[in-house]
């Protein structure tokens, strides 16, 4: 396992420092071969609706801001299964809702015994254009000499590259992809929650833009339990 490297205090290398990565043995290779080009910050097994999940967050460096706008932590997850579960999604917005000052939103590593995983999450991306940036690998690429960083890139560029991120199809139902108006919706819900009238103008040619701020802010105001009245 390389050296940790540190820099501006975040580990973009290696291991974190007494951080027990978690897994199988296999599992625990796989990460020390991605900690070669991220940092491993956090390592964790979990049991959800009695299913077992181990995963890990991965912290990218100055290089992968620059070539894919990577800035934060994103999930590792392990599906030692050997047919892809889709319930495993389920896990995966739990995950990113319990970690959602850390993790992003947008990107998963999945690494998965079933060696169809490539084609079943292309058609998982096909029938939901909405969904999750999920980049898959196979146990079987982590063989003797591991995955390289040129493999890795090669499947950011593919998964990231293939899709327009700003050309959403439909009404933005979660904040998965509402970059950067996270302080606006929170301005709003603390008007909400003061009593206080808000409004918001904008000039945009895409119509469901202000519908996609109404959904994002709905979901805020939920657990209040009151009524939130909208029109565009």
């Amino acid at each position: 396992m390389g050296k940790t490297i540190v820099s501006n205090g975040r580990v973009i290398k290696g291991v974190k420092s007494s951080l027990n990565v978690k897994g199988t043995n296999k599992e625990r290779k796989i990460v020390r071969n991605f900690s070669q080009f991220f940092g491993v910050t956090f390592s964790r097994i979990e049991k959800f609706k009695n299913t077992d999940y181990t995963f890990s967050f991965l912290q990218p460096g100055d290089e992968y801001r620059e070539k894919f706008n990577m800035y934060n932590e994103f999930l590792l997850l392990f599906s030692p299964f050997q047919d892809f579960d889709r319930r495993i999604l389920d896990f995966v917005d739990k995950t990113l809702t319990d970690y959602d000052n850390r993790l992003d939103k947008v990107c998963i590593f999945l690494v998965s015994k079933d060696t169809n995983i490539t084609s079943k999450i292309a058609t998982l991306n096909n029938e939901n254009k909405d969904s999750k940036l999920i980049v898959p690998f196979t146990y079987e690429e982590f063989g003797a000499n591991g995955i390289t960083k040129e493999s890795v890139e090669n499947k950011l560029r593919t998964y990231f590259y293939s899709r327009d991120l700003f050309a959403i199809e439909s009404p933005i139902r979660n904040d998965s992809y509402f970059f950067g108006r996270k302080k606006i919706v929170q301005e709003f819900y603390s008007k909400y929650t003061s009593g206080e009238q808000g409004g918001l103008f904008g000039l945009c040619p895409l119509p469901f833009s202000m519908a996609a701020f109404i959904y994002v802010l709905g979901k805020y105001c939920v657990g209040t339990r009151g009524v939130m009245y909208a029109t565009i």
